[in-house]
């Protein structure tokens, strides 16, 4: 899922009688946030997070953060001021540690943002640089980018931390806990905090008591795009049924390789040597290996033809910040040979999408929370499409004219492992129709209510035909 920090900085309040506003107070001499009414999160969903143990020549405390790179931690300017030593666990959601992909680094180095104010906690930035370099796996990721706009008041965000999950207990969560929160504006925001607040804060707030305290400083408030490399880039088929055998001739499962990753999408054959997949899916690769013809991902398949190509086209407006045209096409070196197992799909309907149309997701991504294992086996589920104005309602209005969103009576959808995948129309004669590219979901689980978003198809069908033609 790509995600975007869109503030780094939280804060903590203590009522003073004297004064008619609650006062801002520097989270560290408190002891750090907490998550209330928050969930645990699953192991691959915010593989950037960092715990931090800070010590200073008085004091020993807890902060979190993101990873940016592989050599800097993006956290709070009151987790790094006067620190002398940095204790940072990457790669786990737990504390006590026991997991295999859990890493322990130490670093002394820090960057305090030179306008850093411990009184007013403005420009509360800090960044902390590992000694060496780390290698990334499907655990440790950075987060895939800073924000390049404010953040729109009412937009739907996640927190996450270690923090205290309840006043009761005043210890750190071992499990790492999240929470969706909503932002508000600074002049709702001033009612509780007053002039305290600039326009470089930003406030969240949840439905009842949701939101950060004891524990959480430094981490981030994210909003969700797309599923991406931030949680390795994908969805899953949740609620869905094992594919027949042939049912789905067209789906293509692809490993990525680039520079610094490796990661799963799934792409359609549109013709004996193009696949139509997302734009997140070909950006920077530098190898797909493609596996055709077979709806198992390792069982043995006598049906199943692998090959392997780098040459592919990203559309010349695709926005990686934003998911606007979310479009890419792989090149076979060769073409492949049409089988009862292997064919393509027809993607050139000009007609949009109406709402509430009967739809099917397909994908080889999770089919739980708590399973992060791509499913073996192809999945499909029934969903129907709805409007852009309720899909607003959960992503805001980085939902353009060229997407799509969808929802199942529950929670069907995708989410890791299903990006690049098709949005299936099946006609009135049985003939299937590729209607969308699978783009983004929301950061609220796997087996959230919200709805997943594509790209829809039919605007990009001249582009797609002159980049097949060149």
């Amino acid at each position: 899922m790509k995600t975007t920090i869109l503030l780094s900085l939280c804060f903590c309040s203590i009522v003073y009688a004297a004064n008619p506003f609650t006062k801002i107070v520097p989270r560290k001499n408190l002891g750090g946030g907490r998550i209330i009414g928050g969930n645990v999160a699953h192991p691959l969903q915010f593989p950037f997070a960092a715990a931090i143990y800070v010590q200073t020549p008085t004091s020993r405390y807890f902060c979190s953060g993101s990873l940016l790179s592989n050599q800097w931690i993006l956290t709070a300017g009151q987790c790094v001021d006067g620190a002398t030593l940095f204790q940072i666990f990457l790669g786990s959601i737990h504390l006590n540690g026991g997991e295999t992909e859990q890493i322990e680094v130490a670093t002394s180095s820090y960057v305090l943002h030179p306008e850093y104010d411990p009184q007013t906690l403005q420009n509360d930035i800090g960044l902390i640089k590992l000694r060496l370099p780390i290698t990334f796996t499907d655990y440790i990721q950075p987060i895939e980018r800073l924000p390049v706009s404010e953040v729109p008041d009412y937009v739907s965000a996640s927190v996450f931390g270690w923090g205290q999950i309840s006043d009761e207990d005043a210890g750190l969560s071992n499990a790492l806990q999240w929470v969706r929160v909503v932002t508000v504006t600074n002049a709702e925001c001033s009612l509780t905090y007053g002039s305290q607040i600039t326009d470089t804060m930003v406030c969240v707030e949840g439905n009842y008591n949701e939101g950060t305290c004891y524990g959480d400083i430094g981490s981030a408030l994210i909003q969700y795009y797309s599923t991406g490399h931030s949680i390795p880039v994908g969805s899953r088929i949740i609620g869905g049924t094992n594919a027949r055998a042939g049912q789905y001739r067209f789906a293509a499962a692809i490993t990525v390789q680039t520079e610094t990753s490796r990661f799963f999408c799934g792409g359609s054959l549109i013709t004996s040597q193009w696949i139509l997949t997302a734009g997140q899916c070909v950006n920077g690769a530098t190898l797909f290996t493609i596996q055709l013809g077979s709806n198992t991902l390792t069982e043995d398949d006598p049906n199943r033809v692998t090959v392997a190509t780098s040459e592919y086209a990203l559309h010349p407006e695709f926005n990686p910040t934003t998911l606007e045209n979310d479009v890419g096409l792989i090149k076979l070196r060769l073409p492949v040979e049409f089988t009862s197992y292997l064919n393509t799909i027809y993607y050139e309907d000009p007609t949009p999408v109406g709402n509430k149309s009967s739809l099917l997701s397909i994908g080889w991504g999770q089919t739980s929370d708590d399973d992060p294992e791509l499913s073996e086996h192809l999945n499909y589920v029934q969903v129907s499409s709805i409007s852009n104005t309720e899909c607003r309602l959960t992503y805001g209005s980085q939902v353009t004219d060229y997407m799509i969103c969808v929802a199942g009576s529950f929670n069907q959808g995708t989410c890791i492992g299903d990006t690049g995948s098709a949005l299936v129309q099946i006609g009135s004669r049985g003939a299937e129709a590729h209607r969308g590219i699978a783009s983004f979901v929301s950061g609220n689980g796997c087996q959230s209510t919200d709805p997943s978003g594509y790209t829809r198809t039919h605007p990009y069908l001249d582009w797609i035909q002159n980049t097949i033609l060149t």
